[in-house]
């Protein structure tokens, strides 16, 4: 007869480690989740809630005969939270350790927002390979304006490190949310 397992407890750092040093973690993705699916805005309003101290829910894990954690409910934040320790300057050599992303995402945190969005405390933005500038401020559901999209690109093509590698192979470490603030 399996005994119940101790509830477990884990910060967001153990969280992030889960997928950042998958070697040493005794937290596996199980076979039985699908890919990661969450949009852009679901990441940022994700990390508002953290920043702001919102419960965000439990995770389902199971334990297997060889004492192994299997992830069963949850990836989509576990994988949000491993985001925002993610660090595209320095673990870009380390190579994908995601369970499930392809292209990393990565999130901006606004530390001095002369605005903020609608419905965030916190100004937090991702940009990912589809939408390198990010999402519009005031409403992270909709991409940006035209005329928005064109100035980013207008920077990007006079940046000199981007004339090799072009639109379509583009680093996201060397981009940014187009509407940031500049000190």
């Amino acid at each position: 007869i399996n005994k119940p397992l101790k509830p477990l407890s884990f910060g967001l750092i153990d969280i992030s480690k889960w997928q950042l040093e998958r070697e040493k973690s005794e937290v596996e993705l199980s076979a039985l989740q699908r890919s990661f699916v969450w949009k852009a805005n679901q990441i940022e309003a994700l990390w508002d809630s953290i920043l702001r101290g919102f419960p965000i829910g439990a995770f389902l894990l199971s334990e297997s005969e060889d004492k192994k954690l299997f992830l069963l409910d949850g990836q989509q934040r576990a994988t949000s939270i491993t985001l925002g320790f993610y660090d595209p300057w320095h673990n870009k050599e380390r190579g994908n350790t995601f369970w499930s992303l392809k292209n990393i995402p990565v999130v901006w945190i606004d530390l001095s927002p002369k605005t903020k969005t609608k419905t965030q405390k916190f100004v937090i933005r991702v940009v990912t390979q589809s939408h390198p500038w990010g999402y519009q401020r005031a409403d992270n559901s909709e991409i940006l304006s035209v005329s928005d999209r064109r100035n980013a690109l207008k920077l990007f093509k006079n940046d000199a490190a981007h004339k090799e590698k072009g639109y379509v192979n583009l680093c996201l470490s060397k981009v940014f949310p187009i509407d940031r603030n500049i000190k």
